[in-house]
């Protein structure tokens, strides 16, 4: 019997007001202070996008490229878009309470414990982590600062050195 797929689904809690955590998801400046090195969007249903990330190159291309199209779209709600080379939805739901953004982010379609299913689940759970803590404290886990741990039971990163 084939084993159902299964979805990625991860909440982080994020102080700050709606609109500044859908602009991080929706704005290419700010796109590329927590999740990315480059993008080009088109925001709108039907509209494309071109994200890449890492160092360019010589030739000034970057080594990792991926394009995408919006499949719903509800302003500081909802995002809904496809991912990777199989076209999974990722969908980007907002919601909001007096003192943080509750984002939480779902990725459909995988097969239970597939390396396509650990990658993404280890990637998500980072860049989730490293959206909240760029808007929060304003730092880029990326770039890795000995002078700066990170507070409130998040890896304290002198133990990474």
């Amino acid at each position: 019997m084939a084993e159902s797929l299964v979805s990625i689904v991860a909440k982080v809690a994020i102080s700050s007001d709606l609109k500044t955590v859908w602009n991080a998801l929706t704005k290419p400046s700010t796109l590329k202070h927590w999740f990315l090195r480059h993008a080009n969007l088109d925001l709108k249903v039907g509209g494309s996008y071109h994200f890449s990330w890492g160092t360019r190159n010589s030739s000034g291309e970057y080594p990792v490229n991926m394009r995408g199209k919006y499949l719903k779209l509800e302003s500081e709600r909802l995002l809904q878009l496809t991912w990777n080379t199989e076209d999974r939805p990722v969908t980007f739901q907002l919601d909001s309470n007096e003192t943080e953004t509750i984002l939480t982010v779902i990725v459909e379609g995988f097969e239970p414990g597939s390396p396509g299913h650990i990658f993404e689940l280890r990637g998500w759970t980072f860049y989730l982590i490293n959206l909240k803590t760029v808007l929060e404290k304003g730092w880029d886990l990326r770039e890795l600062h000995s002078d700066r741990t990170l507070l409130d039971g998040w890896v304290n990163y002198y133990s990474l050195r």
